[in-house]
């Protein structure tokens, strides 16, 4: 069962087609290596469900961020302001709009479903960089093909019969 690590790469493989990504980290610790050339996409697997479908179910968010650059000279423009956070909210948003897309699309072809309409949340000034940027939220379910229900009952069904064949009183 290696599904995890299929969707994993599956997403960094749309991560790294961006031409607006530098970086792709997995994890919780999204500022903590000093290496780091924003922007940045980290990618988080968080939670997963095994349902009766014989499936697996992941929540997934995708974080793409970059550096909020302050200017040192007064500017009186109150909209705008001193910085770049309206640049980084704008370019972070549309880059994790081509990887949904792409990725979106590519999941028909792994026999993967995806949830029809991820949420987006802004994200703004966090951990120590400084970094905006947008949270993209959706759920997958794959299948769980290497487990077969089936093929264990049938099995033990099997061997009951040949038991019953052959007049054995062994329980299994």
């Amino acid at each position: 069962m290696n599904q995890y690590t299929e969707l994993l790469r599956y997403l960094r493989q749309r991560l790294e087609e961006s031409e607006f990504i530098n970086t792709i980290t997995t994890g919780q610790d999204i500022d903590i290596n000093r290496a780091n050339i924003f922007p940045l996409a980290n990618i988080e697997i968080n939670n997963a469900v095994f349902t009766s479908n014989a499936t697996i179910q992941f929540s997934v968010q995708i974080q793409c961020l970059d550096l909020r650059d302050i200017n040192k000279e007064i500017v009186n423009d109150k909209f705008y302001e001193n910085d770049n956070a309206v640049d980084n909210w704008n370019n972070t948003l549309s880059a994790l709009n081509g990887v949904w897309v792409k990725a979106h699309r590519g999941f028909v072809n792994m026999d993967i479903t995806a949830s029809d309409s991820p949420s987006i949340t802004k994200i703004e000034l966090a951990n120590e960089n400084l970094l905006d940027g947008w949270e993209l939220d959706f759920n997958v379910e794959l299948p769980t093909n290497q487990i077969s229900i089936c093929e264990d009952y049938l099995a033990q069904e099997t061997r009951e019969l040949i038991l019953q064949e052959n007049n054995a009183k062994i329980e299994i």
